[in-house]
């Protein structure tokens, strides 16, 4: 069967259509994230060291979030269908970009990975008493409206907080980065260099001490999303994230949590001793094939 060479035309118009994605995609990223969290940047700018806001909970309030979250699903939605509908072997919902794909976790990496997730966010509330004793600054109340909001409207709030950062500050994000940048070292950093600044952009209010150590909590999260580019994984984060928003009012709960997050790891740490004779250490990132140009 014979088979014709690309024209240059063919050629060109392959190249144009690759690079007109990989600006589409950047676009769906900036405007579901500018959609989902703009407002709120305003807001924590204006808010700058006073901490989290004290006004009473109502619901009209945490209707307009979520209709924020919305308007950022529609434009991830509608535009990536635009753009992605032909770059995919599977439908975008469900697998990343094919030349992004890594090899799926197992279920210890799994556990791990939301174990660690925890661990960095309580790591970062600590690492922020520490900062807040070596700087001292005006007191800032980093505590939330949890006790003033009924649970039910507690949980709504938790999963709208943890699904939508996770999904909109960091998934999304990297779907778009991994497009642009290499997977080795270099990509990894100009990644984080995007990706922890939009994580900590609107939690400026709680001042210098708590947002500078959240960035530890930031690197940690982009780090293993950006390694793996596994959606269970981000489904694991987004979950860990509304827990300990949920338990951040109840003593018990958020100690208890914490406690679970460290007994994994430990655990996990030494089944594999046992299983292998070797400790666990994390290898380097897999190259990812560069994509194909036509």
């Amino acid at each position: 069967m014979l088979e014709l060479e690309p024209t240059g035309s063919q050629i060109v118009s392959g190249r144009w259509q690759f690079n007109a994605a990989r600006v589409g995609v950047v676009v769906i990223a900036a405007a579901a994230y500018a959609a989902g969290f703009g407002e709120g940047i305003s807001t924590a700018i204006d808010r700058y060291g006073q901490g989290a806001s004290t006004q009473p909970f109502s619901w009209s309030g945490e209707v307009l979030v979520w209709l924020r979250l919305v308007v950022a699903s529609g434009a991830l939605v509608g535009l990536s269908w635009l753009i992605l509908r032909e770059l995919t072997t599977r439908p975008w919902w469900w697998s990343w970009p094919q030349w992004t794909r890594r090899p799926p976790l197992s279920r210890s990496t799994y556990v791990a990975c939301v174990s660690v997730y925890v661990l960095s966010v309580y790591a970062s509330l600590g690492l922020s008493w520490l900062v807040e004793l070596a700087v001292p600054g005006p007191a800032v109340d980093g505590a939330t409206t949890v006790s003033q909001r009924p649970l039910v409207a507690e949980v709504i709030a938790g999963l709208r907080a943890g699904f939508g950062e996770e999904v909109f500050v960091v998934a999304v994000p990297i779907a778009a980065l991994a497009m642009w940048l290499p997977s080795t070292r270099v990509g990894l950093i100009a990644a984080l260099c995007v990706l922890v600044p939009m994580r900590l952009a609107y939690h400026v209010y709680y001042g210098a001490g708590l947002w500078v150590s959240m960035a530890l909590w930031a690197v940690v999260s982009a780090y293993m999303v950006w390694r793996w580019r596994d959606y269970r994984l981000v489904i694991g984060f987004a979950l860990a994230h509304a827990a300990y928003n949920i338990c951040e009012g109840y003593a018990l709960a958020f100690w208890g949590l914490v406690g679970v997050a460290a007994a994994s790891v430990i655990g996990l740490v030494l089944a594999h001793r046992v299983r292998t004779g070797r400790w666990i250490t994390m290898a380097p990132p897999l190259r990812v094939p560069v994509p194909v140009r036509v």
